[in-house]
């Protein structure tokens, strides 16, 4: 009996350990650095949101998690004192698009950009809510 409680204790404590080192890699994970990585495509804005919107299983297995350039026209743009800013690109749903976030230090260069600008962006693609949402995202010359 005694070796059965003895048992018992190295496995959970072993469980223990390995739960920790676990939670301990996945919160020092490295970010990612847009600015290095490289597009694994270039997509119109409208094109992303319509291949999202037809097949969402689908676009996810191809831009879910990467890098992508998207270009297209701003709908919506939202610079924020405190939070991430955004632009929205326009789609051809009128309430809907492709939602791009941005850090606060990219603030300056998003207040150069006005409604109805075209610009190219680089961004995660984070999957489809009732927008394509990017996070992370810089703008492209």
């Amino acid at each position: 009996m005694f070796k059965n409680k003895r048992n018992l204790v190295i496995l959970v404590v072993t469980l223990f350990v390995a739960i920790l080192v676990m939670v301990y890699n996945m919160y020092n994970k490295p970010h990612r650095n847009i600015h290095t990585e490289k597009a694994v495509i270039t997509i119109k804005a409208n094109d992303l949101f319509l291949t999202y919107e037809q097949n969402e299983i689908a676009a996810n297995s191809k831009f879910l998690d990467k890098t992508i350039e998207v270009t297209g026209e701003i709908s919506e743009l939202n610079i924020s004192a405190g939070e991430n800013s955004m632009i929205v690109f326009k789609s051809e749903e009128d309430f809907f698009g492709v939602s791009c976030s941005f850090n606060n230090e990219l603030k300056a260069q998003l207040t150069k950009l006005n409604k109805g600008d075209f610009v190219k962006v680089k961004g995660i693609c984070k999957g489809y809510l009732s927008d394509v949402v990017l996070i992370n995202c810089i703008i492209v010359n």
